[in-house]
């Protein structure tokens, strides 16, 4: 049936983007900015508490709204399990993909994200490099 098909399209797409419109919609202008301000917010303070770690870093200086690089002092796929055992999704090693970002690890942070998750993220990292 995929090679038959005239759209590149499928279904679940046009319901995500339907879903994401309509909730655009519904917040409206002022709810949008208040969204993008509390993510803004929220990068800013993982950024604070994962620079506090010995040893973390901040790849880049640019600014930045969802997802921040960090550059860890130890490779990321150990600490990223030990995160999962504790049942923490904490970011993506880039390094597999990047090569020249060695000890590479991506977070992002949301407005979802309290001020304890991050706090919990923050403890459980600096254990997770020991």
């Amino acid at each position: 049936r995929r090679g038959k098909a005239t759209s590149n399209i499928c279904t679940n797409q046009g319901l995500m983007a339907t879903a994401a419109t309509l909730h655009m919609a519904i917040m409206g202008k002022t709810g949008l900015r208040q969204v993008a301000l509390s993510c803004h917010e929220k990068v800013r303070q993982t950024t604070a508490a994962l620079l506090a770690i010995p040893g973390v870093e901040r790849r880049f200086s640019a600014s930045v709204f969802h997802e921040t690089l960090f550059t860890l002092p130890t490779a990321v796929e150990p600490v990223l399990q030990q995160l999962r055992d504790n049942g923490i999704l904490g970011g993506f090693a880039v390094e597999e993909d990047y090569t020249d970002l060695t000890n590479g690890l991506l977070v992002c942070a949301t407005e979802k994200r309290s001020a304890d998750d991050i706090d919990h993220l923050a403890q459980h990292l600096a254990a997770a490099i020991g």
